[in-house]
């Protein structure tokens, strides 16, 4: 989406510091999911941003459709 502004793009940074600041929703966020998710098998992560969700659910293939850099 270059040269338009795209809130996944624009809270990017602030979405993953909400997180950071408040890390018992991530922790209970990440077990949530664990429950749901397949025990074997490979999945995959649409909107994977920095991998803040895949990493700890071994999910190890992510598509993320941002414009911005890696590092945000």
């Amino acid at each position: 989406m270059k040269g338009h502004d795209n809130a996944f793009d624009k809270y990017a940074a602030e979405y993953d510091e909400w997180f950071d600041v408040h890390p018992w929703v991530y922790q209970s966020e990440v077990q949530a999911l664990k429950t749901v998710l397949p025990q074997r098998g490979r999945g995959i992560e649409i909107g994977a941003g920095t991998g803040r969700f895949s990493v700890p659910l071994g999910i190890s293939i992510g598509v993320e459709p941002s414009s911005l850099p890696d590092n945000l």
